[in-house]
């Protein structure tokens, strides 16, 4: 697969911000006294570098957004307002939301700029990497935690991948960061320096200050997304009664946090660990998207065209290999699952293969094009317009069948999601071997 088709590959894919989110966090530059442009943090010391970017951005817009009729009009009409403000930015720090401000009045998602201060520059890195088959992926100390985004303040942690070393360490949805080692003035960037070492967390929660110690496992960022998607299993038992005899049920759960090369196989794989599980429940809330709509392959198979294939060893030991999963599926959804997870929330809900539980998506679905600037810098764009199923998603998202939302912005409510997937998931299961039970009993 050459570079430009792994590009469009993850058209259906990744991620970022659309124009509301943008403009949410933007619009404050707007009436921000001036010394907020004299903020001194990773100093812009060459000017001719801030011009560069800025001459950039505006190259990558006007050669790769997909809609030109905004290009020759909201963007051309906006491109030497951005430079004049931009002229009075003396860091990164200021750059990026005033570039973001002027990217948000193209109304799309996935049009970012984002700075090596942003997980999201990682990850954005590491994730096209992957889809471009590009060696060399860069490690680093992955904290596993991320703040702010669709209605999180930004230093409010919006999730936490499962296995890291936050969540090892206690850290939890809705704990707002008032310091990494020290410095209440941080970036992601900051938890990145210290890799190697420990982190010296300080967080708030419900009021009350607390502290946590982290050594982050260095990792690259997309591997580290597709290791926390297997540290998410769990198998949980719960006994029910079904026809007026009790058993107990067995629900598989896991967190899918994004898309991207190998995740379809270890989806295979985890479920295939879980054969003898009575349904699924799939987390598709928050992450990134990356996902193609053949990540979920075992979920619509046919068992007679995929039968179970069985290797025996000499030592006794045996593996079978089982490709298909046709028992009930529940799926968490909230406003942060965005762009290729909102392909696979519309093929589960259009087919009725699964229940979708939690709030409407974020409506990110159009086609991402990443492009670095510098070592320390990058434009994701929108380069395609998308469909499916002849709609479109972008602006709209995909609604839950069960609306469960998060007012709350904290673990509670964030649990509270996953609960009422289970009593769904043992609903379903229930009324499954009911029918069953009363079809064998109907044929007799």
């Amino acid at each position: 697969m050459n570079s430009k088709n792994a590009v469009i590959l993850v058209a259906l894919s990744s991620l970022l911000s659309m124009a509301p989110a943008l403009a949410e966090k933007t619009e404050k530059f707007r009436v921000i006294s001036t010394d907020f442009f004299d903020r001194k943090h990773l100093d812009i010391k060459d000017p001719q570098t801030k011009v560069n970017i800025v001459a950039e951005v505006d190259r990558l817009v006007r050669g790769l957004f997909f809609d030109k009729s905004k290009v020759n009009g909201i963007w051309l009409r906006s491109r030497e307002e951005l430079a004049r403000t931009a002229a009075q930015a003396k860091s990164t720090t200021v750059l990026k939301p005033i570039i973001n401000f002027y990217l948000s009045k193209l109304g799309t998602s996935h049009c970012l700029f984002t700075t090596d201060e942003d997980e999201s520059f990682y990850y954005l890195e590491s994730l096209f990497g992957s889809l471009q088959k590009k060696g060399n992926a860069k490690e680093y100390g992955v904290p596993g935690f991320v703040t702010g985004g669709t209605g999180f303040p930004e230093k409010t942690v919006r999730y936490v991948l499962a296995g890291s070393a936050a969540d090892k360490s206690g850290i939890e949805v809705g704990d707002e960061i008032t310091s990494v080692n020290g410095k209440t003035e941080y970036t992601y960037k900051d938890c990145l320096a210290a890799a190697g070492t420990e982190l010296a967390i300080t967080y708030k929660r419900q009021g009350l200050d607390k502290t946590a110690r982290l050594k982050p496992k260095q990792m690259d960022h997309f591997k580290a997304y597709l290791k926390a998607m297997e540290d998410s299993l769990r198998t949980l038992t719960i006994e029910v009664e079904i026809g007026g005899k009790k058993r107990e049920v067995t629900l598989t759960y896991i967190h899918m946090y994004s898309g991207g090369p190998q995740v379809r196989e270890t989806l295979e794989s985890l479920l295939n660990d879980k054969g003898a599980s009575d349904a699924l429940i799939l987390d598709l809330r928050d992450g990134y998207g990356g996902a193609s709509l053949t990540d979920i392959d075992c979920l619509f198979r046919n068992p007679a065209n995929y039968p179970v294939f069985e290797r025996r060893y000499a030592s006794g030991a045996k593996y079978a290999q089982n490709l298909c999963f046709t028992r009930p599926v529940v799926a968490l959804i909230n406003s942060g699952s965005r762009s290729g997870k909102e392909l696979l929330a519309y093929t589960l809900k259009k087919t009725g293969r699964a229940t979708l539980v939690g709030e409407c998506t974020a409506g990110y679905v159009v086609a991402g094009s990443f492009q670095k600037i510098d070592q320390h810098c990058a434009l994701y764009i929108a380069c395609a317009d998308c469909t499916i199923d002849g709609k479109r998603l972008e602006g709209v998202g995909v609604e839950p069948d069960i609306k469960i939302p998060n007012e709350s912005l904290h673990e509670k409510g964030y649990q509270k999601q996953l609960m009422v997937a289970i009593k769904e998931a043992l609903r379903q299961v229930v009324k499954s071997e009911t029918v069953d039970k009363s079809t064998r009993e109907g044929s007799q």
